[in-house]
C-alpha cells in the first residue's frame, strides 16, 4: 500500500513535467514558424517544383531562390542548401530549419523514391488550397460571431441597465 501512494504522485510529476517540455517545445516551434507563413512555404514548393521540373538540381535551384527571399529566409535556404550539399538526407536538412512536420514526411518518402518534383508541387498546392480554405471559413464564420456577441452585449445591457430602471 505505502510503495503505491509514493509512486502516484511520483507519475503525476513526470506527467506534469512531459506536459511543461511539450508546451515549451511548441512554443519554441511556433516562434521559429513565424519566418515562414503557410503561404510563403507553398510559393517555395511551387517554386522549387517548377526549378525540378526544368531540369535544375535541387543545390542549384535553392541558390537561385535564395537570391528571391531576404534575412532570415535567406539564411535559411543558405543552411539548407549547405546541409544537403554536405550530404545529409533532403528531410532532414528541412528539419534544421523547422518545416511543418507533413511537409517533412512528403519529402523524405519523395527523395527516397525519386519523385521530388511532383512532390513539392503537391505540398505548394495542396498548403495554398489549406490556406484559401481557412480564409474562406474565417469570412463566412465573421457575421455570424458578429451577431452572437452583439446580441449577447444587447442582452446584458438590457438585462442590467434598462431593465432595472422600470422596477
Amino acid at each position: 500500500g505505502f510503495r503505491i501512494a509514493c509512486f502516484i504522485p511520483t507519475i503525476r510529476i513526470a506527467a506534469n513535467d512531459a506536459v511543461v517540455r511539450w508546451s515549451r517545445a511548441r512554443r519554441v516551434n511556433r516562434r521559429i514558424m513565424k519566418r515562414w507563413s503557410s503561404l510563403a512555404i507553398a510559393e517555395f514548393a511551387e517554386q522549387i517544383a517548377d526549378l525540378l521540373k526544368a531540369g535544375i538540381p535541387l543545390i542549384e535551384s535553392l541558390h537561385l531562390l535564395k537570391h528571391q527571399y531576404s534575412g532570415r529566409k535567406r539564411d535559411d535556404l543558405s543552411q539548407l542548401a549547405q546541409a544537403i550539399e554536405e550530404g545529409e538526407p533532403i528531410a532532414d536538412a528541412f528539419k534544421k530549419i523547422s518545416f511543418p512536420h507533413h511537409f517533412i514526411s512528403i519529402i523524405g518518402v519523395s527523395e527516397a523514391h525519386g519523385h521530388l518534383s511532383d512532390s513539392f508541387f503537391n505540398i505548394g498546392s495542396w498548403i495554398r488550397r489549406k490556406v484559401t480554405f481557412r480564409k474562406k471559413i474565417v469570412a463566412k464564420l465573421f457575421y455570424p460571431i458578429f451577431l452572437l456577441i452583439f446580441s449577447l452585449v444587447l442582452m446584458i445591457l438590457f438585462l442590467f441597465v434598462i431593465f432595472p430602471r422600470f422596477k
